[in-house]
């Protein structure tokens, strides 16, 4: 298994509220959740990051929609 993928800019973009994210850390965000998806070894896990995703898509896709 690698390493974890968080680091210093991970726990940055944690501290914001989702919905206050710009287009570009929302775009930050997923890298992460995709770096979490393959990096977490249990489903359960696997599965928050994969909803976490879902919802940061669909906020990407709607502030595409607004430009």
């Amino acid at each position: 298994m690698t390493n974890d993928p968080r680091d210093k800019r991970y726990y940055q973009l944690q501290k914001k509220d989702i919905s206050q994210l710009t287009f570009t850390e929302i775009e930050e965000s997923l890298s992460y959740c995709e770096r979490m998806i393959e990096y977490a070894g249990a489903k359960k896990a696997r599965r928050c990051w994969i909803t976490l995703k879902n919802e940061l898509e669909a906020m990407l896709t709607n502030e595409e929609n607004t430009l």
